[in-house]
């Protein structure tokens, strides 16, 4: 099948750049670019942020240029009859996909199979490990999360870690964040903090701020002064992507005697969006101190 210069892109791990050459190809009406914006919309890949709304957008306008692929994502968001409406018009052609070697097929089949609609272990996963050995980075972290997890498979860390690793070659954040946050578990005899740092600072870099969050926590647990210094400036960057927990503990850490004295405003406006976005202790805080949310 040939790829358009955005799918090229997208397969390659190329997010950012992939969005750009997408949405023109969007515009130009082609609905594979469609479904593949709402599946960075649906994901937050890249530096896209997560939107849910905005992703059912695309996934309609796709379904409604004629997309299977966009069709089988909408199912969670319809009514029942229209779901099965969907889904009988949409997964057989889906599968025809997927058979004629199409891997964006091959994983939206293995998705849909593991899913709560129609449960096919066994076929949910041979089309996840048929995509993941055409090496689609989005099927190794689904096989991967399904090793890891015990789900539909037996439950298997090495070969979670294989399929994490080979995703994270394509620079996928969530994969990068697995590795990491692997490499701090108790699965092997040691942790690795070193090798689990440079995998979460990767997974950063890629836009996940989730692994700024994991990575504070890394360095607020070391006895090493400076690294206290560390993880407040990752708070800080984790509090800045919207991380709630990291908001609260990026102001406390400010209370607490990071940064300077001009900056105790700064330490409220982190605790007061803790708040905002539900952080019980955060509004414990405020409310000591006499501010008002």
């Amino acid at each position: 099948m040939n790829q358009s210069q955005g799918e090229s892109l997208f397969m390659q791990g190329k997010i950012d750049e992939a969005v750009v050459e997408l949405q023109k190809e969007a515009k130009m009406g082609a609905p594979r670019a469609m479904y593949l914006i709402g599946c960075c919309l649906r994901e937050g890949y890249g530096h896209v942020e997560a939107d849910e709304r905005k992703a059912v957008k695309w996934f309609q306008k796709g379904y409604e240029e004629g997309s299977a692929l966009c069709g089988i994502s909408l199912v969670n968001g319809t009514d029942d009859q229209e779901m099965w409406d969907i889904v009988n018009e949409c997964f057989p052609r889906v599968l025809k996909a997927a058979v004629s070697g199409d891997v964006l097929a091959m994983d939206e089949a293995g998705r849909f199979y593991l899913g709560a609609l129609i449960v096919n272990f066994e076929e949910g996963i041979k089309w996840l490990t048929k995509a993941a050995l055409a090496e689609y980075w989005r099927a190794l972290y689904d096989l991967g999360s399904a090793y890891e997890e015990g789900y539909a498979v037996p439950r298997n860390e090495e070969r979670a870690m294989l399929c994490f690793k080979k995703a994270a070659e394509f620079h996928d954040q969530y994969s990068e964040y697995k590795v990491g946050e692997m490499l701090l578990s108790s699965w092997k005899k040691e942790k690795d903090t070193k090798k689990a740092a440079e995998w979460l600072k990767k997974s950063w870099k890629h836009g996940n701020g989730e692994a700024a969050m994991l990575l504070a926590s890394v360095y607020e647990n070391s006895d090493d002064k400076e690294d206290q210094e560390k993880a407040f400036r990752w708070y800080e960057r984790a509090a800045e992507a919207g991380i709630p927990r990291a908001q609260y503990a990026a102001g406390m850490m400010y209370l607490e005697g990071h940064g300077t004295e001009e900056n105790r405003d700064e330490a409220f406006r982190w605790i007061e969006a803790a708040a905002e976005n539900g952080v019980d202790e955060a509004e414990a805080v405020l409310e000591h101190n006499g501010y008002m949310i």
